[in-house]
């Protein structure tokens, strides 16, 4: 019950034991090492330092009087329960709270920092974090209270990107605007600028994502749908949930040639008959054991054991029926006719089609770039998905432009940032509370961008 969980979290004082004991008119005993708290016949545990006193709760404890228990020690001893409810301030004074950084390194790996590249890194996020705060529309905070703080994670790569040590160090940094509460507590006027409110996310140095390939979504690649490009926000170029900055002229993504993805397309079906395959095998295997007649005897010897220490002959009835049920389902899955066997086949057969569409493909075309077509049916039985771009309702299939990136640059300048989840607080209605969306929109609508541009190289 949730109500023990607050007995052992908290520190009760005897008063409060004692005003407990008296509501449920039960006896208190003298001091001891332990405490037993008993309900029913199941013991609760309780450390020795939870309770001043030693209290035992008769096995006639009834869930109202428990209730009785949990509001008493709820009230009294979590803040929150208590306090009336809280009301934002909208013409409150806010501030910008201090920076903070988390670094989550590794300690092996491409991306391990050494400490002087962390200094770096965090010495640019204070440049961005500068722009950020002079930016007219959360320059000064009213009803809120503005917060920026940085990250640099070992673990920041894409999947099938080029050797780490070859691109630029990843960073990203955090704003959030969190309003301003008023609420009383304990008879007294209290306000807070903590809580939870929608981020935006300033990913330096890493690449834009867009949706994963479906039939490639099993795939170690960089393969990608390319984002749909949305209106610019003060300048600044969109691309689906992102908004994009970078100083080196270039696109943002290259296309995949239609023959290599018909070549992944390829790869990522044999993955799944591997998969189906193995699946097959161990049903197999699991069918022929259940039916060994050596394993069938001893189950049914188990079964008439049971029946004869629990008295009831009905269980060797019961457990026969359920050997014949049991026996039909694995059958049905396992079987030579069975739905693992049948997966096998339609996995092969998309694996033999899609081999000879790739070999089909024209070579003038095999370095066309592709695209992506839903249609009806299994997604990875289907060999039409990939086709050639441009064609009606088809989304490119792309990769990140990796050569955006200057090797002759020091690993820890800023060359590309990616402002992320944009989308949420750009394309629906605003929250009616300050901060939160509405300082993002006006942080986003305010910000100087060339100063942003400027501080890229």
């Amino acid at each position: 019950m949730r109500c023990r969980a607050v007995l052992r979290r908290h520190t009760l004082h005897t008063t409060l034991i004692t005003a407990l004991l008296n509501l449920m008119r039960l006896p208190r005993i003298r001091p001891r090492l332990r405490v037993m708290v008993t309900e029913g016949a199941t013991p609760l545990s309780v450390h020795r330092r939870s309770l001043p006193t030693d209290v035992y709760f008769p096995t006639m404890m009834t869930s109202k009087r428990w209730s009785m228990v949990c509001a008493a020690t709820m009230l009294l001893f979590v803040p929150g329960v208590a306090r009336a409810q809280a009301t934002y301030v909208w013409d409150a004074p806010g501030r910008w709270k201090p920076w903070t950084i988390q670094v989550d390194n590794a300690p092996y790996g491409p991306l391990r920092f050494t400490a002087a590249q962390v200094r770096a890194l965090e010495a640019q996020m204070l440049g961005l974090n500068a722009i950020l705060r002079a930016a007219p529309g959360v320059a000064i905070p009213v009803g809120y209270s503005a917060a920026t703080s940085g990250w640099v994670t070992a673990t920041a790569m894409a999947r099938g990107q080029p050797n780490p040590r070859m691109v630029p160090l990843p960073s990203s940094m955090m704003f959030g605007a969190f309003g301003i509460t008023e609420f009383t507590r304990r008879g007294a006027t209290v306000r807070d600028d903590g809580g939870e409110t929608a981020h935006l996310i300033f990913r330096i140095n890493t690449m834009p994502k867009g949706d994963a390939v479906p039939d490639l979504i099993d795939l170690e690649s960089d393969v990608m749908l390319e984002p749909s490009l949305g209106t610019a926000v003060n300048g600044m170029p969109r691309h689906g949930d992102q908004l994009v900055l970078h100083r080196k002229a270039g696109p943002l993504f290259t296309p995949v040639t239609r023959a290599e993805a018909m070549q992944l397309t390829v790869q990522a079906i044999e993955r799944r008959v591997s998969g189906r395959r193995a699946v097959l095998a161990t049903l197999t295997q699991a069918l022929a054991d259940w039916r060994t007649p050596q394993k069938q005897s001893q189950r049914m010897a188990d079964y008439r054991q049971s029946a004869a220490l629990a008295k009831n002959p009905g269980i060797v009835a019961t457990m026969t029926a359920f050997e014949r049920t049991h026996d039909t389902q694995l059958a049905a899955l396992a079987g030579p006719d069975g739905d693992a066997a049948r997966d096998v086949t339609v996995a092969e057969q998309a694996l033999t089609a899609a081999t000879a569409t790739l070999a089909a493909i024209p070579q003038a075309e095999r370095v066309a770039a592709s695209c992506f077509r839903s249609e009806p049916g299994a997604i990875w039985a289907s060999v039409t998905h990939i086709r050639q771009a441009p064609a009606p309702d088809c989304v490119p299939i792309v990769r990140p432009n990796w050569a955006l990136y200057d090797a002759a640059l020091p690993r820890t300048v800023p060359q590309l940032l990616v402002i992320d989840r944009v989308a949420g607080c750009l394309d629906y209605p605003l929250p009616k509370v300050p901060g939160n969306c509405a300082a993002n929109k006006a942080l986003l609508e305010s910000l100087n961008v060339a100063a942003v541009r400027a501080w890229l190289r």
